[in-house]
């Protein structure tokens, strides 16, 4: 008789299609090249003006906070000073970093003319270099303070927006002299320029033009509803302004005027304008938008572009609806494909939590409270509406649960003031804190039965009567550990606590607790999801699954490319991630149970990952992977084949391993890490920036 044993292929996540955004912060242009930079240290790149976005150029530690380009280089500001990206062969290459002469700061904004550039900083004043960027030095003579949030520069003159005012560059460049007649506030918050005329946003009052270079200056701000102006930009014969609030005004009669633009755009602060031919683009914090008419009319410039910091998955039926923050609420029919947005009436886009009951959706929001749809997203009642308000409307975390008589009630935690409960869908509130000796962040819920439980910084907290009085359940949790709970779980009346040190289990509605986290990385766990007997854990290094019957818990990371999971949940017949930076990931649920798992698993051959991010500061994590057990090695060399450290010298078991390599000690500069493992040796680069 002849056996056949089939081992399915090595299963794998698979990136959905969205939601697409992102808190970006900068917009370049170079040519037909778009540039947009994120807060979470991406470089999105577009090769036709934004239709769509198609690559990354770069993903690192920092934050983006403004880019500059050129024709053959882009320069990205950031919190540990400026990156440069060469173009090279139609491809942008890292090329390095400057201001490695001057103290490391974070670089708000960049200026460049001709062979010289300028760098605003934030507390060390501004930066000139007169070498592309070689060499550095301050620039500060005459300006009153150190804190420069916006340079510029126009027709070979330099200008820069300061809390005390606008300066200009005077003096062949040797100081700063204060150009503000006529501007009654001194705060300002950016500048635009078009020939001799001058557009300021100064916090408080508005628009201020000049027409003379700056000389003086006249408020044009007839019109406009919100007057904290971020963003101006001139486009055609128009005037575009966006303010902190996420309103798009427009002038079409040279500021005497202003009308709120078109648009269907959701509220979120304007960041950067940048313009060109008829076309304006608006960085904002929940991604990019487009006006193609000199900024009359606006809609979403976010295809291919995912950037989506996912906070919350509740599936419904056929749908899959995802909260994120800052780019609001989306909702899926096919299984991820494609996302739509659902923010009608929904005037905070800072999702923190998201609950379903029948045909209503709860949002909690960062600081707006709850927004309720009672028609699966279509639209939202905003919180004004409310007739008795929660009295702290910065929302932690929210669910449904139903009460002895079979009613469903909303019950929501805050941050820093306890419970409240809504019996009328979040119509009316009332506050649920008997019992409970501190004011807690609650960050998570879960019910067993007619046993509610809510869980955060002050541990878990159980009430048997729908919210009314509580008690602490944190023996062998709390009182051993001090430990912060993200997540709670419930598989086979078994309540299991994800938190900042691991996994506990309790098998008596919480009255005892243990530890059950071996295999688990060192780091938090950010979300649970049950399935069966079989647990998930989202934690900051990736997904790991709980057999069951067993106490040990496996990696399930194959081709997921961002570790940090907020969100699980199962929808349909897949489990789906959603993670802090890269959106929404899947796999067939199928692949990570069942009694084919082990061996679709198992790697194939050994192996060495890239480490992610890279470059980093101070912190990456480094992955391999082992075919069967054996004595593993996983070192690091500087660049002259020095030992710097070793990370691994054990023997090992075959499956996925990871290892994260703290590099606080070491310099900036380009290393070597080295994996022997049996007789498999491999070795690759990485960088060190600071």
């Amino acid at each position: 008789m002849l056996s056949v044993l089939s081992i399915p292929l090595q299963a794998q996540w698979v990136q959905t299609k969205g939601p697409y955004g992102g808190n970006i912060n900068s917009i370049a242009l170079s040519g037909t090249n778009l540039f947009a930079g994120s807060n979470d240290g991406r470089i999105f790149l577009s090769t036709d003006t934004g239709k769509p976005w198609t690559s990354t150029i770069a993903n690192q530690y920092w934050p983006i906070y403004c880019l500059a380009a050129t024709d053959s280089n882009l320069y990205a500001g950031t919190e540990n000073g400026i990156l440069v990206f060469a173009k090279n062969s139609g491809n942008w290459i890292y090329a390095g970093s400057v201001l490695q002469d001057t103290p490391i700061v974070p670089v708000l904004s960049i200026a460049v003319s001709d062979t010289n550039m300028y760098a605003a900083t934030m507390d060390n004043g501004i930066f000139r270099s007169t070498d592309s960027g070689k060499h550095w030095a301050p620039l500060n003579n005459g300006l009153p303070d150190n804190n420069i949030p916006f340079v510029d520069a126009s027709g070979g003159s330099v200008y820069t927006a300061t809390s005390s005012g606008i300066f200009k560059l005077m003096d062949s460049g040797t100081y700063w002299m204060n150009v503000n007649i006529g501007i009654t506030s001194p705060e300002c918050t950016c500048l635009a320029f078009s020939g001799t005329k001058m557009l300021a946003g100064i916090s408080g009052s508005g628009v201020w033009k000049s027409i003379d270079n700056g000389l003086s200056w006249n408020n044009i701000s007839n019109g406009l509803t919100d007057l904290q102006i971020q963003a101006l930009t001139f486009s055609g014969g128009n005037l575009v302004a966006g303010t902190n609030g996420g309103a798009i005004f427009v002038s079409t009669n040279e500021g005497a005027s202003w009308v709120a633009a078109v648009s269907g755009l959701a509220y979120s602060p304007v960041k950067s304008l940048i313009a060109t031919g008829n076309y304006v683009f608006a960085a904002r914090k929940c991604g990019v938008n487009i006006s193609a008419d000199n900024g009359i009319t606006w809609a979403d410039d976010n295809s291919g572009l995912i950037g989506t910091s996912i906070v919350a998955l509740v599936p419904s039926d056929s749908s899959l609806f995802a909260g994120t923050s800052g780019s609001g609420m989306f909702v899926s029919t096919d299984d991820g494909t494609h996302w739509t947005p659902i923010d009608s009436g929904l005037t905070n886009e800072t999702i923190s939590g998201v609950s379903k009951w029948d045909t209503v959706l709860a949002a909690g929001t960062s600081g707006s409270g709850v927004f309720v749809s009672m028609n699966d997203g279509k639209s939202w009642t905003s919180p004004k509406s409310i007739t008795r308000p929660l009295w702290n409307p910065a929302v932690t975390a929210l669910a449904f649960f139903v009460d002895g008589s079979g009613k469903a009630n909303l019950i929501v935690g805050t941050g820093g003031n306890g419970l409240y409960l809504s019996t009328d869908f979040a119509q009316t509130w009332v506050a649920r804190n008997n019992g409970i000796l501190l004011s807690p962040i609650i960050d998570c819920f879960a019910e067993i039965d007619t046993d509610l439980f809510s869980a955060g910084n002050s541990g878990v907290l159980l009430s048997s009567d729908a919210g009314a009085f509580w008690n602490a359940v944190n023996n062998g949790l709390i009182a051993n550990y001090g430990l912060i709970v993200r997540a709670l779980t419930v598989s086979d009346r078994i309540l299991i606590a994800g938190t900042d040190r691991g996994v506990f289990r309790s098998t008596d509605i919480g009255a005892h607790w243990i530890m059950d986290s071996l295999g688990l990385p060192l780091g938090g766990v950010y979300s649970l999801i049950s399935y069966g007997s079989t647990i998930f854990a989202g934690t900051g290094l990736g997904v790991f699954e709980s057999e069951p019957g067993s106490k040990n818990w496996i990696s399930a990371n194959e081709g997921l490319q961002e570790a940090e999971i907020s969100s699980l949940t199962i929808s349909g017949n897949c489990l789906f991630a959603g993670t802090m930076t890269k959106g929404i990931w899947k796999r067939p649920i199928s692949e990570v149970t069942g009694v084919n798992k082990k061996w679709a698993d198992m790697p194939k051959t050994y192996s060495l990952s890239q480490n992610y991010p890279n470059p980093f500061n101070p912190a990456t994590v480094i992955g391999y992977q082992l075919r069967s057990n054996t004595f593993v090695t996983l070192k690091v060399y500087d660049i002259l084949g020095r030992l710097v450290k070793t990370l691994i010298e054990e023997s090992q078991s075959a499956g996925t391993h990871s290892v994260i390599f703290n590099a606080s000690s070491l310099s900036s500069g380009l290393y070597l890490y080295r994996l022997s493992a049996g007789r498999f040796v491999e070795t690759r680069k990485l960088m060190v920036i600071k």
